[in-house]
């Protein structure tokens, strides 16, 4: 398995609708991914030959349904597309940190859960650190050109043709 979840298509049924933007957000929808380990499905540590390293590492990326949200009336195609990068930025970066898990390796299990919270932490703020470059290059996806630019950046990266910053 590796990642699931993701690649897929939005659709403003997926949203809820709200009739005005929640207090401190000043856009008109907004998308919510986390990912998890599959249910009763826990990452387990083995010995490979001189090191320590995880395995069964799955992970699910699953919309957060009471933080994905659009205003009501404003369901339009750019601000679908626009949210779609979100997700794929998402999807992206859970498929760079799978990678990142599957690679590490301890010469001891505290060492290996030591690198994996590390490792854990940082790809939480990657995503964010991401995601706020995307919304403020589109301007909240309203600048056409940077949205444009983006989400060829989004494409060439599901390709390996691109890295995203």
């Amino acid at each position: 398995m590796a990642v699931t979840g993701w690649p897929r298509k939005l659709r403003w049924d997926q949203f809820r609708k709200l009739d005005s933007r929640p207090h401190g957000h000043s856009t008109d929808a907004h998308t919510e991914a986390q990912w998890m380990n599959p249910p009763g499905k826990k990452f387990k540590l083995v010995r490979d030959r001189r090191a320590w390293r995880l395995d069964n590492v799955n992970l699910v990326l699953t919309l957060v349904n009471q933080e994905t949200w659009v205003v009501k009336g404003k369901e339009s195609d750019e601000l679908l597309k626009h949210e779609q990068g979100h997700w794929d930025i998402a999807g992206l970066l859970v498929r760079e940190y799978h990678r990142q898990l599957v690679a590490l390796r301890a010469r001891t299990p505290a060492k290996l859960t030591e690198l994996f919270k590390n490792t854990e932490k940082r790809a939480k703020t990657r995503l964010s650190q991401v995601n706020k470059q995307y919304e403020d290059d589109t301007k909240h996806g309203t600048d056409s050109t940077q949205q444009k630019k983006w989400n060829e950046l989004i494409t060439k990266s599901k390709t390996g043709r691109g890295k995203l910053p």
